[in-house]
């Protein structure tokens, strides 16, 4: 599998030089303005039907991620639409990964995806009950204990419901970039933009 990674050709001579590679966050993009910036970034809706009840709403996701973005197709549109006048060719997708991966400290998960499209958000369903029997609200620490329970629970039933499919939705107006995209989750809350500087990715990859 091929992927290209668009941008200038400064950029893409100083990957092959050094390994110096930009690494992205939700939040970042989020406050990008024109074709690059895309404010639904790390955001869905969802409904999860439960075995008593349903809930729905909007769920945050890759608060502690940094992701790269590569295509599947190489087009002189989206390099025209990015703005840009190179991109470099990713050969073996997973081998870079993990190589940049191992290149940067409290990483604890690799994952990557083609990107899905919509803008109906993700359905999904749970045999697991999203609330236990509420406690005598007259006894204020029972109750807080029992908010704290159910925080948890819905937490734990949507992510394991939903997965990761957050870190991989975009809408659909952006369907034609044909989005490959790379995850790093980190136990600790992600930057803004990373400089990675790892010259091995550079082996599982080529110039255009």
């Amino acid at each position: 599998m091929k992927l290209y990674r668009y941008l200038e050709k400064e950029y893409v001579e100083s990957f092959f030089d050094t390994g110096n590679l930009m690494l992205s966050s939700f939040t970042r993009c989020r406050s990008l303005e024109g074709t690059r910036g895309d404010d639904r970034e790390g955001k869905a809706n969802f409904a999860v039907a439960g075995r008593d009840n349903s809930v729905f709403g909007i769920f945050n996701v890759g608060l502690n991620t940094q992701f790269l973005c590569t295509s599947r197709i190489q087009t002189e549109q989206l390099m025209h639409k990015f703005g840009v006048d190179d991109y470099f060719v990713v050969r073996r997708p997973a081998h870079f990964a993990h190589a940049i991966a191992e290149c940067m400290t409290d990483v604890t998960d690799i994952h990557m995806s083609d990107c899905t499209y919509s803008d109906n958000g993700h359905e999904a369903s749970s045999q697991e009950s999203f609330f236990d029997l509420p406690p005598d609200f007259g006894n204020e620490d029972k109750a807080i204990q029992w908010f704290e329970r159910q925080q948890k629970r819905m937490s734990s039933i949507l992510h394991n419901s939903l997965g990761n499919r957050g870190l991989f939705t975009k809408r659909f107006s952006y369907q034609d970039e044909a989005e490959f995209r790379f995850a790093w989750t980190f136990s600790r809350p992600a930057d803004d933009q990373v400089l990675v500087q790892c010259k091995d990715a550079v082996r599982y990859c080529r110039r255009r």
